[in-house]
């Protein structure tokens, strides 16, 4: 075989190579392949929607649950504070006898802040001399003293401030020393 032989045996069989690959394609191609695009693009979309509704169900549920801890949370207090009503009931019953009433309202100021304690409420400690600091108190009037020691410092205190754990609930409210 000459060169020129061989030459025109590869070039046939390259075109046959290129003819079976195009011929395969060409079947695949069209159809099968818009048809697995169509079925990716349904399964996509059909997980997004399995998603969107999980999510959706999620934040329901949890709103749900949000609400009714907040409902559950006042019930424990408002139960615990209903013994504290039974006891002024009680005390305003004695109200004549000096003596029994006092002791009762005492109790009854006792139980309550029992009862605050117990969830988690603290009074915010604050004493006359106290250097003003806007963390714990709220200052209501500046006033002039003449002991400039008390310049910058609670003069007086016009409410107790409360906090719940960490968290202010109420300033103390004084008066600072200018």
């Amino acid at each position: 075989m000459d060169n020129s032989e061989e030459k025109d045996i590869n070039t046939e069989t390259l075109q046959s190579d290129e003819e079976t690959k195009n011929d395969n394609v060409e079947e695949t191609k069209p159809e099968d392949e818009i048809e697995k695009l169509k079925q990716g693009i349904a399964d996509i979309n059909d997980k997004y929607l399995r998603l969107y509704a999980e999510f959706d169900n999620y934040r329901r549920r949890t709103r749900q649950e949000h609400a009714n801890l907040l409902l559950t949370a006042s019930e424990k207090v408002i139960t615990n504070l209903l013994p504290i009503i039974d006891d002024f009931a009680r005390a305003f019953e004695n109200i004549e006898n000096e003596k029994a009433f006092n002791e009762g309202v005492k109790i009854i100021n006792d139980k309550f802040l029992q009862i605050l304690k117990n969830n988690g409420v603290t009074k915010i400690d604050v004493k006359c001399g106290d250097v003003f600091d806007e963390n714990f108190h709220e200052a209501i009037v500046k006033q002039k003293t003449e002991d400039e020691d008390m310049s910058g410092k609670v003069i007086n205190i016009i409410e107790n401030g409360y906090k719940m754990h960490d968290k202010i609930l109420r300033y103390a409210k004084v008066i600072v020393g200018a």
